[in-house]
């Protein structure tokens, strides 16, 4: 059986990248427009509709695992040492 000691200053920059990256995703999708100007067609009413859903859902998405990370990052600093060791 062994051990692997985590430092929690690592993994908390870590999870500061992965929140990084998922800030930058949240810009990408909060930027995305699309928007027919003469809506008359059905299907490009469809089409609209449909891409703002899914912009709405991934903006969903990224707020929701931005939250988890910073829930993560904050409950680092009450690790123990045992918290700190994994076992395998």
């Amino acid at each position: 059986m062994g051990q692997i000691q985590i430092n929690p200053g690592d993994l908390k920059g870590l999870i500061g990248n992965m929140k990084g990256s998922m800030t930058s995703f949240l810009n990408t999708a909060d930027a995305m427009d699309i928007q027919f100007s003469e809506n008359t067609l059905k299907f490009t009413n469809t089409l609209e509709t449909r891409f703002n859903d899914l912009k709405g859902q991934l903006q969903d998405m990224a707020n929701g695992t931005i939250a988890s990370y910073s829930h993560m990052s904050s409950n680092i600093d009450q690790m123990t040492e045992v918290d700190r060791c994994i076992l395998f």
